[in-house]
């Protein structure tokens, strides 16, 4: 009776499509939820690489980012090169996706400079001491 009911409301296209889907609704399904495990691990592989280069440029630079604000940190980092191939090979995944975005990307130096901007980074190194200054002091 429900599916008289819903088939009424959706029309002739509208029931060509329902019955296409109900035909492939696993495929379909199966599709779908491959794509969003893509993209739940390309934004994982965001934040592991954000903090890979964090840690990266802390090797590189020590002791020059302590007790500086986020926008001290974005000057600071203008003047410095970023070691950009230190995390290149840190993940095998091959995509890369920033958290909201839907759409992955190839995982390589020129899409990490378009992700990871100088103010995501500066805030993130900012972030690293602001939380490692107060568990040290726990």
């Amino acid at each position: 009776m429900i599916d008289v009911m819903v088939r009424g409301f959706l029309g002739e296209w509208g029931q060509a499509i329902l019955n296409f889907y109900q035909q492939n609704s696993v495929w379909i399904n199966a599709i779908l939820l491959l794509y969003f495990m893509i993209v739940i691990l390309s934004q994982n592989n965001f934040k592991h690489t954000l903090a890979g280069l964090v840690l990266a440029i802390e090797d590189k630079y020590p002791g020059q980012f302590e007790k500086k604000t986020s926008k001290e940190i974005v000057r600071v980092l203008g003047k410095k090169e970023i070691p950009w191939q230190a995390v290149m090979n840190t993940s095998k995944w091959p995509f890369i996706a920033t958290p909201r975005q839907l759409y992955p990307h190839a995982r390589n130096e020129s899409s990490l400079k378009k992700m990871i901007t100088i103010e995501i980074l500066a805030a993130a190194i900012f972030e690293s001491h602001k939380t490692g200054s107060s568990q040290s002091s726990k």
